[in-house]
């Protein structure tokens, strides 16, 4: 649990460049979800004032195994925020 409560901290502590990363207007309720990965609803600006919410999922590498896929499998994708490295996943909710 400590290591999804670092994650947790981190993406917390440097919302605006994981938001800005991931090419989103900003991140909300960021905490550990009920699968035990780090979730967080990223919101998406899609043009004309219309913005879309996504779901995320985040991991430290070391900790992605094949479950740790996308809504339409899509494979983890590799960030480094604040010096260190994270694997997300995005799902429609």
């Amino acid at each position: 649990m400590v290591m999804k409560q670092e994650i947790e901290k981190l993406i917390k502590e440097n919302q605006i460049e994981v938001a800005i990363t991931l090419g989103a207007v900003r991140l909300e309720n960021i905490e550990i979800d009920s699968l035990g990965d780090v979730g967080a609803i990223g919101i998406f600006d899609v043009g004309d004032g219309y913005e879309v919410e996504g779901g995320l999922s985040f991991r430290f590498p070391e900790d992605v195994d094949y479950s740790f896929r996308g809504e339409d499998g899509d494979k983890p994708e590799l960030i480094t925020i604040a010096g260190k490295q994270l694997m997300y996943i995005g799902y429609n909710i």
